[in-house]
């Protein structure tokens, strides 16, 4: 990284599991002999004001035991079931595209999932007001919602997803805010949603986002609270590793969502109001070595895209079971089955979480949501019933012709 390049700590930054930290700023230009950086007075340029009195013996500071002198952060322990509480899911709204298993909103299976979040809406850049991906995914909204028809305690949510900048412009104005304020209104009750779902952006960001952020949220609380209906706002809290390296390494493991789940008891959440997520995909890579093939071997580039999801570094779950049964890989570990399911759902109901939350409803070819509904208490009924596959078939054909 650039010699003189200073990073700042978000306010109230918790280092130790009882160590609160002021605002300081971190200088990682300056490492040791070993080409190692760290955060201490060994490596902090003279304009660092932040205090270390910690560090692991392998001189990197953290969050985790071994950086805070054995010191733990207390997990929830509970030994009822929490994860019957809510089980949401994903629907793509563009999946409509797709030449093959694409699912259209009749298809969905009811009575697992209490709430549906529908991807995607944007926010135009200009207007800061609700706009459609495209005319086909719109045509979907109220297929979606018209679904609470046949489950009448099903909720359904949708995603107004910005473009690169345009959460921070929308952050720091409060006109701006109104603006989208009125329109996400008329949208999520002509279109019968029951709440809405704001997506932090990868990229694009500016550090005023940090303060702005939790502006923008207490507003949009109190003017859906004064709508005169009961509408949800839910957040998705990305445990993203901060680079990326080119080795092979599982997509989610429970130690990891453990270290997730601790940044949030340090700050006193209640974890009634948190959800589990799962996935109906997996990332997806060439191996650099043909003859080492394991965890951590490093990989020369993303996979190819699947026929479904014709995504280059993602396979949905339809596509490994295909290439799994049809083309002989050999499995080391099933990314999710009914086995590794029941782990998460069993961690879920450990920790006293809420339910689970999965992407996506498409991207499953009906096994790991029947796996997952084994382990619900709601039992499953269908929506929408076709005689013959072909009947079903021969609709979505006459969907996609319509959209064109």
């Amino acid at each position: 990284m650039p010699g003189n390049q200073q990073f700042h700590q978000p306010r109230g930054y918790h280092k130790c599991s009882q160590v609160l930290l002021p605002p300081g700023m971190l200088d990682l230009s300056n490492k040791t002999g070993n080409s190692v950086y760290g955060m201490g007075p060994k490596y902090c340029g003279q304009d660092c004001t932040s205090q270390y009195g910690e560090k692991s013996e392998y001189s990197f500071y953290g969050t985790t035991a071994l950086f805070c002198a054995r010191k733990t952060v207390p997990n929830p322990q509970y030994a009822g079931s929490s994860s019957d509480k809510r089980t949401i899911s994903y629907y793509e709204g563009w999946n409509y595209k797709r030449s093959y298993r694409n699912i259209e909103p009749e298809d969905i299976p009811l009575g697992w999932y209490t709430h549906i979040n529908f991807t995607f809406a944007l926010i135009n850049p200009t207007t800061f007001r609700i706009a459609p991906m495209d005319d086909g995914t719109a045509s979907h909204y109220k297929r979606v919602t018209d679904l609470k028809n046949s489950q009448p305690r099903l909720e359904a949510m949708n995603d107004p997803r910005p473009y690169r900048t345009t959460f921070s412009d929308l952050a720091k104005s409060t006109t701006a805010q109104d603006t989208f304020f009125e329109s996400l209104l008329t949208f999520i009750i002509n279109n019968s949603f029951d709440g809405e779902y704001p997506v932090a952006e990868d990229g694009g960001g500016i550090p005023e986002d940090f303060d702005n952020y939790v502006t923008f949220c207490r507003r949009l609380r109190e003017r859906l609270n004064s709508s005169g209906h009961k509408f949800g706002i839910s957040i998705t809290l990305d445990s993203k590793v901060t680079s990326i390296s080119p080795y092979a390494f599982a997509h989610t493991n429970i130690t990891k969502i453990d270290m997730g789940l601790n940044l949030l008891w340090r700050n006193n959440m209640n974890p009634d109001h948190i959800v589990m997520g799962l996935g109906f995909y997996r990332r997806s890579f060439k191996i650099k070595d043909a003859g080492y093939i394991s965890t951590g071997c490093p990989f020369e580039s993303s996979t190819d895209g699947g026929l479904c999801t014709d995504t280059p570094g993602v396979l949905s779950a339809a596509e490994i079971h295909n290439i799994i049964n049809n083309k002989g890989a050999t499995v080391t570990f099933n990314p999710d089955n009914a086995e590794t399911l029941k782990i998460k759902i069993d961690h879920t109901n450990e920790r006293y979480l809420r339910g689970t939350i999965v992407w996506a409803i498409n991207l499953n070819d009906s096994r790991l949501i029947e796996a997952l509904g084994a382990n619900i208490k709601r039992n499953k009924t269908q929506s929408v019933s076709f005689k013959t596959e072909w009947d079903m078939q021969s609709r979505n054909v006459q969907n996609l012709i319509g959209s064109v």
